[in-house]
């Protein structure tokens, strides 16, 4: 599960999430975890868990939903996951394996819906159907090759040395990290004449090509990891779950703020009233994104993303991508409080730094471990 702070004009973390060990027991003792879209600033308000997927709602009483003899749950549970990403392009697989003790699946996905890449809207929440004319196109044949050239790419803040537009990725579709603390990374879109599948700058967007695997820890509940190995960069999936206003998203209490997490990217101090903001709770809908643990020596980042909507709607997607090169079957691993300096990472010497209020202590096992960790 993940953290809550703040993308900078976006805090990173802003898509501020709060996660419970409810369904991973997670790395920290208590049931709710805060993570941040970004991991830009954090935010103490309130915990939730970023920088994420969904645009056209579905029916929550689908063949989504599990049941049956414990005998077959992880059998159908899988077949059921694999069934909905299929759905959407996603041929990767996502299964459950447990060599610690005799649990088939993790807890409390009897009645979850699995939902790949697109967020479930709650009543009242805008959609991107309407957003058509609202989005810049660009006219390259098949490939955008050049950012300054691209239409879709002006209101684009990613910019080089040289204050020129350039794309986030790399020829290969590798994420180049070059997106300052509160800035969405533009993508193609629908009204753009280049090829989903060879435009280098339509990579979130397309269907996971990673398989996942939710396996059972020995000391810190369900988590995640790929069945391959990862090269730096690489662009694993988006969190995705149940789109809310903050305002819903404050008054959930229990199990349901365990998966929270704040789209705000674009949110700052001083922001007029009436800015829109949403959150993301993944606690009864979602994807494999929500089995990821905190870590304060994390190999994997969250960034916001468009690409059937403009930024100024405050509905992006959070990607998930490798910081470093990974070993197959290697735990992935997010920090909740992205914001957190170094100053308050633990002093080897001194044993654990104070932990503020609002944190619990951490037991992530990094070297580089804080000591707490805000939820």
């Amino acid at each position: 599960m993940l953290p809550s702070n703040a993308l900078q004009n976006a805090r990173h973390r802003r898509p501020q999430r709060v996660i419970s060990s409810s369904d991973s027991d997670s790395r920290l003792s208590p049931p709710v975890r805060t993570r941040t879209t970004s991991g830009d600033v954090a935010r103490t308000e309130r915990p939730i868990r970023p920088l994420p997927r969904r645009s056209r709602p579905e029916s929550w009483h689908t063949s989504s939903t599990l049941s049956g003899s414990s005998i077959t749950r992880r059998a159908k549970l899988q077949s059921l996951w694999r069934h909905e990403a299929s759905r959407v392009g996603a041929l990767a697989s996502v299964t459950f394996v447990n060599d610690v003790n005799s649990d088939e699946v993790p807890p409390g996905l009897d009645n979850f819906k699995y939902c790949e890449r697109h967020y479930v809207r709650a009543q009242g929440i805008p959609g991107t159907a309407d957003m058509s004319g609202a989005l810049v196109a660009c006219e390259c044949d098949t490939s955008c090759d050049d950012a300054e050239q691209c239409g879709c790419q002006r209101p684009s803040e990613l910019v080089d040395d040289h204050n020129a537009r350039e794309f986030a990725y790399t020829d290969q579709g590798l994420f180049r990290f070059n997106v300052p603390q509160g800035v969405a990374v533009i993508e193609c879109n629908r009204n753009c004449l280049c090829d989903v599948y060879t435009c280098p700058n339509r990579v979130a967007q397309r269907p996971r090509n990673v398989p996942i695997e939710i396996f059972r820890t020995q000391d810190c509940g369900w988590g995640a990891r790929a069945a391959v190995s990862l090269v730096k960069g690489k662009v694993l999936g988006l969190y995705t779950g149940e789109l809310i206003t903050r305002e819903d998203a404050a008054k959930r209490t229990g199990d349901a703020k365990s998966y929270i997490f704040d789209l705000d990217m674009h949110e700052m101090e001083g922001e007029e009233a009436d800015q829109p903001k949403y959150s993301v709770d993944a606690s009864s809908c979602g994807n494999w994104t929500r089995f990821v643990n905190h870590s304060c020596e994390p190999n994997v980042k969250v960034y916001p993303v468009v690409w059937d909507t403009v930024p100024e709607q405050c509905q992006p997607y959070l990607a998930f991508v490798t910081t470093q090169d990974i070993p197959e079957r290697t735990e992935l691993t997010i920090d909740y409080e992205p914001q957190a300096s170094a100053v308050d990472r633990r002093d080897k010497g001194k044993g654990k730094s104070r932990i503020p209020p609002g944190a619990r202590p951490c037991v992530c096992g990094a070297g580089g471990c804080r000591g707490w960790v805000r939820v």
